[in-house]
């Protein structure tokens, strides 16, 4: 267990260095993405979209989504671009999205440890609130990984998936309470939010960090139950195709 702990961290220091490697800003690019992102959509939508904070309010949700795009685009295609490893050794397979997704959590940390300070500055922090964050992390983690594992797999054997993951992630922005919050939505389809495992959990983030946003726990609790049903079947789908990924690669 040592060994493959000590492997994974070899794996997710790689994925690191080999991110940042020639960039001039480097880790500065980890809170600067949230931010440009942050200052387009807010001058877009701000015209018609009516929520305090609107600009601490986006980047409350940038910051999870772009942890969760990143994981899963990068974790997509990440078996095949280890294929070489695949044949020279003999590991838990799984060590090379989960080594990913982890380079990824690690970006997540430092950026939400940046976005309370600057929530603490301009409005300060209701630190009560702070342990929702937990299990807002836990979910999106636990579904960013079971994710990963399915369309890694995937992807192996059949390449469509990476077009699918593409066109399914920019469907997946604008179905999330991203730029907007479920108390927005009409009353009529808002349950239908049910469907995206992402949207009580984001609501769930960004009320432990500023109290803003709506928890509906309808939408969270059927959430839990997807995400749950999501990392079996993560395991599942791995544990059944990993040992045809050398045939098909």
């Amino acid at each position: 267990m040592r060994n493959y702990l000590d492997l994974l961290w070899a794996m997710t220091e790689k994925e690191l260095k080999v991110r940042y490697k020639k960039t001039i800003l480097g880790f500065l690019w980890i809170i600067l993405n949230p931010l440009l992102l942050m200052s387009i959509i807010g001058f877009l939508f701000s015209f018609f979209i009516k929520i305090p904070n609107y600009y601490l309010f986006l980047l409350a949700g940038l910051i999870p989504w772009t942890f969760f795009s990143n994981s899963i685009n990068e974790s997509t295609n990440s078996i095949v671009n280890e294929r070489r490893l695949l044949h020279k050794a003999k590991f838990p397979i799984e060590l090379i999205p989960i080594s990913v997704v982890l380079a990824n959590i690690i970006h997540l940390l430092i950026s939400i440890i940046l976005l309370i300070i600057i929530i603490f500055i301009i409005q300060g922090v209701v630190f009560a609130k702070l342990i929702l964050l937990l299990p807002a992390l836990l979910l999106i983690v636990l579904f960013t990984l079971s994710l990963s594992l399915i369309v890694s797999t995937l992807y192996v054997k059949y390449r469509d998936v990476g077009y699918l993951v593409r066109t399914g992630l920019i469907l997946a922005f604008y179905a999330t309470p991203i730029i907007y919050n479920i108390g927005l939505i009409p009353s009529g389809i808002r349950d239908f939010f049910v469907f995206n495992p992402l949207a009580g959990v984001f609501e769930l983030f960004r009320f432990s960090l500023f109290n803003q946003g709506e928890i509906n726990l309808k939408i969270l609790s059927l959430n839990v139950i997807v995400i749950t049903i999501f990392v079996l079947l993560g395991i599942y789908t791995f544990n059944k195709e990993k040992n045809f990924f050398v045939d098909w690669i």
